[in-house]
């Protein structure tokens, strides 16, 4: 998932709203599948697909502050690799491109 949005996801929405999708269906698991996640580089790939198409497209928004939700459900390491990565920026600024959404 993460190698496919690596190479996909920055060029196009529907890669990267699946790609944020699956990553957080993962993520759901275990503290350990979080953290191969990450080792994987999932965190730079969400953040960086929502860059690309967060503020144009509600669902790489809502998929990707959901896949940062879940990976940020793991350890403090986790949560400082989220922050380093530049995750709370991305979901901030999902939130104010979708403010007048449901």
């Amino acid at each position: 998932v993460v190698a496919a949005m690596e190479a996909h996801a920055e060029r196009d929405a529907g890669v990267a709203k699946q790609g944020c999708c699956a990553i957080t269906n993962l993520a759901v698991g275990s503290d350990d599948i979080r953290a191969r996640l990450m080792d994987a580089g999932a965190a730079a790939r969400v953040v960086a697909a929502m860059e690309a198409h967060a503020e144009r497209d509600a669902g790489v928004a809502q998929e990707g502050c959901g896949a940062i939700w879940y990976l940020a459900c793991g350890s403090d390491d986790i949560r400082a690799r989220l922050m380093d990565a530049g995750a709370a920026a991305r979901v901030v600024a999902a939130m104010e491109a979708h403010a007048e959404r449901d």
